[in-house]
Formats: C-alpha cells, sequence, structure tokens
C-alpha cells in the first residue's frame, strides 16, 4: 500500500451467523490499511444487529486521532448491494465506531448465505494526527537503482539487495542463493503474508525504528518463517525498554524466540505467586525443560 492511499475496502463473512449468541460480541481478523490496523465487530441482539468498524490500534501512550468517513453494505455472491448502503460516520480519538445500529432482523435475512453474513464496508481517511506512516520505501528510484531483485506480496512490490537481505536471513540466503528455480528469477512472489507487515519487516531489518506495540506479534511471526537474528534483536530491545505490554506477553515471547535479556528481566520482574501464575501457559509444551526447572527454583523465592 503506497503512503497517499487514503482510502481502503475491507470485507469479510462471519461464519455460522445464525448461531451467534445474543449479546456477544464477534470480532474478525485485524487487518492494515493506512498505517492503522483495523477489526470489524459484530453483536446479535434480540432486535437486530450492531455493526462496529473497530480501531485496533493500542493505546500505548502516545495521542494520536482518525477523522474517517465509513460506508457499509451486505454482500452475498460475492456482490456488495449498493441498496442497502449505511449511512457515512465520523470518527476523531475514538476506538471504534457504529456502522449501523439495530439493522432490521427481516432484512438481513435476504444477506444470510449458507448461514453466514458478508460484511463489506469502503473507509476514507480525511485527517489523522499522530498515525506513523512508513519510515522507508522500497519501490522508489533510489531503491530501484540498487536493487536486484523484486519481492512481491499480494501485488505489491519490494525492491531489495540479495546480498544485504541474504545477510540477515537464512531463508533468503537460501532462496537467493541455493538451489532453487527462484535464485534465478528477477522477481519472487512470497505468499500467506500481509504487506504492510512485510514492510514493517524489511524496515526492522535496515535498521528503522519500526517496531511497536501494534505489529510486534506479527512482525516475530515473519522471523518464524524467514529466521532473522537481527529482527529479534531489535524486537527484544523494544520489548524491554518500550513496550506496556504485559509481564506474561514478554515472558512468553522471550520463551518463544530465545530472548535472554528479556527472560533475565521478566525474571526478576516475578514479585509475587499472583505474578508467577499470570505467566503459567495452557500448554505446558510451549516452555522447556530446563525453563520450568528455573521457573519452579523461581517460586520457592515468591511472596504471596
Amino acid at each position: 500500500m503506497s503512503n497517499d492511499e487514503k482510502s481502503f475496502i475491507m470485507r469479510h463473512v462471519f461464519v455460522d451467523f445464525k448461531n451467534m449468541k445474543k449479546d456477544t460480541f464477534y470480532y474478525s481478523a485485524k487487518e492494515f490499511h493506512c498505517d492503522i490496523p483495523w477489526k470489524f465487530a459484530i453483536r446479535v441482539l434480540s432486535t437486530g444487529l450492531d455493526v462496529y468498524l473497530v480501531n485496533a490500534k493500542l493505546k500505548d501512550g502516545e495521542s494520536y486521532s482518525i477523522d474517517a468517513h465509513a460506508e457499509m453494505r451486505y454482500f452475498k455472491d460475492g456482490e456488495a448491494d449498493s441498496a442497502r448502503l449505511a449511512k457515512s460516520k465520523s470518527i476523531t480519538n475514538e476506538g471504534y465506531f457504529i456502522l449501523f445500529e439495530n439493522f432490521f432482523p427481516e432484512i438481513l435475512d435476504d444477506y444470510i448465505v449458507n448461514g453466514n453474513l458478508g460484511i463489506e464496508v469502503t473507509v476514507k481517511i480525511d485527517k489523522t494526527v499522530g498515525i506513523t506512516g512508513k519510515l522507508r520505501s522500497f519501490d522508489d528510484e533510489s531503491t530501484k537503482k540498487y536493487s536486484d531483485v523484486v519481492l512481491i506480496v499480494k501485488n505489491e512490490k519490494f525492491f531489495v539487495n540479495k546480498k544485504y537481505l541474504a545477510s540477515q536471513s537464512s531463508y533468503f540466503e537460501s532462496l537467493f542463493f541455493g538451489n532453487f528455480d527462484e535464485s534465478k528469477k528477477s522477481e519472487i512472489e512470497l505468499k500467506d503474508i500481509d504487506p504492510y507487515i512485510f514492510h514493517k519487516f524489511l524496515e526492522v531489518i535496515y535498521a528503522m525504528p519500526a517496531v511497536d506495540e501494534d505489529t510486534i506479534d506479527d512482525i516475530l511471526k515473519l522471523v518464524d518463517m524467514y529466521d532473522a537474528a537481527s529482527v529479534v534483536a531489535r524486537c527484544e530491545e523494544f520489548y524491554l525498554y518500550r513496550s506496556k505490554q504485559p509481564l506474561k506477553v514478554k515472558f512468553h515471547a522471550a520463551a518463544k524466540y530465545n530472548m535472554i535479556k528479556l527472560k533475565e528481566k521478566c525474571m526478576a520482574d516475578l514479585k509475587t505467586v499472583a505474578d508467577f501464575e499470570s505467566i503459567i501457559p495452557e500448554d505446558s509444551k510451549q516452555f522447556g525443560t530446563d525453563l520450568w526447572k528455573e521457573l519452579c527454583q523461581k517460586s520457592l523465592t515468591l511472596s504471596k
């Protein structure tokens, strides 16, 4: 997505809509558009349905505001129905805004297909304050000049240098210089990843301060795919000195990605039995044997 893009379209199908519980919120997966994470949310009422577009940006102490307008449609068979257009809405400094309230159930029946409900929204961003955009371009003339391969993610092109990227990631080292057909191609498609998160991943590799509360989890998921030690180090640094995430989130990241300094800091922050209980995973296999031994020893020193 280009930096000057100020509008986008989101679609989501809520599966098994007919069997959803009343007065319960259901959310779509997070999507990044215009440098902002978004989700759909719906709440089924006895009298109808409320539909929300949620600004999923985490509040990390930095002030920001978003002025936007949205138009919502229900759709079926892959096509949105322009006759069911909701009124435009505006938001400023809010976590969400309502696209439609108490939508009549008899109208909804026209759009439920095999028990599922599809929603589409077109959003136009009028103004943002305090939203950090992309820090580096990977498709400008300067970047293209020194690029020797193009990575394509969902039709978005990233012009990069093979040797530099290979030096930062064992995956790309094998892809570019191993015995793969892709090593001879000038353009390579990467599948099953979000272009915005991949852009942030590349920014971190190129030593830009791109890690934040909204993207760190998704960036680390790419580490699993691409094996980039420098990205792990910068994410660890963010968790240590800037993140306001709870102890459990930090401890689990430290355990999964072998962040030694972060693990030591988290261990030192375990002061009480409640702290200890908060970091225990639902599946004991998430922690290795050595870590469980350390935790058992630590538990003997905790206060109630």
